[in-house]
């Protein structure tokens, strides 16, 4: 700490009280769950005025800033897992539950299979799937155009390709 010694201490960051320090953690941790700092601060316990412009504040801060890159920086070792969840969670409640202006049955079983979708479980993972078995199992008809750098790289190549071909035929 003998290097810092000589730094003008008016642009060093102030000291923050306990207090301050768990204020902003607990706005980080609102923070990260839905990336909006207006409604941390409302989760804070924030009046909607004062919401806006502590937000700002916030977001603003060194100690904030940093705070949030170390949670997302340690996030892959569990902590957007445990976002996801929480979202999966949300969204599954607000499916089930919402009865208001605009439902239809419809509605609610294309966010349900959109969350399957998201997370994995959809009909997009089955068609995937046989897409990949017909490449697999690929008939004639069809010719697979390999990208190629110069036109002598692909005459090589179809020349190869063709001579195969005759081969198999003669076979």
């Amino acid at each position: 700490m003998e290097s810092c010694k000589y730094v003008d201490p008016s642009v060093k960051e102030e000291q923050l009280s306990e207090n301050d320090v768990l204020l902003r953690e607990q706005f980080v941790e609102y923070y990260l769950y839905n990336y909006n700092a207006y409604d941390a601060c409302l989760k804070l316990g924030f009046l909607e005025p004062y919401a806006v412009e502590w937000a700002k504040v916030f977001m603003a801060d060194n100690y904030v800033r940093r705070l949030i890159q170390t949670k997302e920086s340690e996030g892959v070792g569990g902590f957007f897992e445990e976002v996801e969840q929480r979202t999966t969670y949300a969204l599954m409640k607000q499916v089930a539950a919402y009865r208001g202006p605009g439902f239809s049955h419809a509605a609610a079983q294309k966010a349900v299979a959109k969350m399957g979708d998201w997370l994995g479980m959809g009909p997009r993972d089955r068609r995937e799937q046989r897409q990949q078995e017909s490449l697999e199992h690929r008939q004639g008809g069809v010719m697979l155009v390999p990208a190629f750098t110069t036109s002598e790289n692909w005459a090589d190549y179809a020349i190869k390709s063709q001579g195969q071909l005759k081969e198999s035929v003669r076979d």
